[in-house]
């Protein structure tokens, strides 16, 4: 689409922030109109819209996609969105690791145990992990004691929780990072554990990224950056 505004601000309203554009306020793909509570998470959605350059790129705008979940889907599919994230718990990205090769498994461990670590100081359970090709099946424990903390999720939380959960293949990775108990940093390397160590492998610093890699890392790194600045934002209300 091409850009059709000059300048993105917000106005309070009541102690809600609307977005606008030349003045005129901006309405979701469901017809809400896209306004925060924050108003560090206001300035920071009119820094996106005021980055675009001739045309509009939403790929490019994950605080705007991120309000406009939390705005428009969230709030009609809670019990769906709940169900599915609930689904990813025994096919957990962290709980899956292989020993062979043996260097590897000891980078998912590296990367993934922190997490299992996390849940059971969290939940009061210890998650299993496995080498083999079967599915693991948690205890009921593990599954209601973590659905009960994630119906606890405001709209806004479980907005980025459900993105991660999907991103990572992982809900244990997205309940620990907005719990803030993890870095971006650390975020990225445990889900790209595998593609870094075959980037090593193949020396991609020598021989550079394959082109898909690198979008995908990008546009990872760039959400993981934006769900930290949302929550941080939602959290000075």
């Amino acid at each position: 689409m091409k850009k059709f505004y000059k300048e993105a601000t917000y106005k309070d309203e009541n102690g809600l922030y609307l977005i606008t554009l030349d003045g005129r306020t901006i309405n979701t793909p469901a017809n809400n109109i896209l306004v925060c509570q924050s108003e560090k998470l206001a300035r920071a959605i009119c820094d996106e819209w005021n980055a675009q350059d001739e045309n509009i790129v939403p790929d490019k705008m994950p605080l705007t996609q991120y309000c406009y979940t939390a705005l428009d889907y969230i709030p009609k599919h809670r019990s769906e969105i709940i169900n599915t994230m609930m689904n990813f718990l025994d096919t957990d990205l962290v709980c899956y690791r292989t020993d062979d090769p043996a260097d590897l498994g000891q980078l998912q461990a590296q990367n993934w145990d922190p997490f299992i670590d996390w849940f059971e100081s969290h939940f009061d359970y210890r998650l299993a992990t496995t080498t083999g090709l079967s599915a693991l099946k948690h205890d009921n424990d593990a599954h209601e004691r973590a659905l009960k903390h994630v119906h606890t999720l405001d709209h806004d939380h479980l907005t980025i929780a459900q993105s991660l959960t999907a991103t990572c293949g992982s809900l244990v990775m997205a309940l620990r990072f907005i719990d803030e108990q993890v870095s971006s940093e650390d975020m990225f390397n445990a889900a790209f554990v595998e593609e870094l160590y075959q980037g090593r492998i193949y020396d991609e610093d020598r021989y550079g990224i394959d082109p898909n890699q690198e979008k995908q890392r990008a546009k990872f790194t760039q959400d993981i950056n934006a769900a930290r600045i949302f929550l941080d934002a939602v959290k000075s209300v």
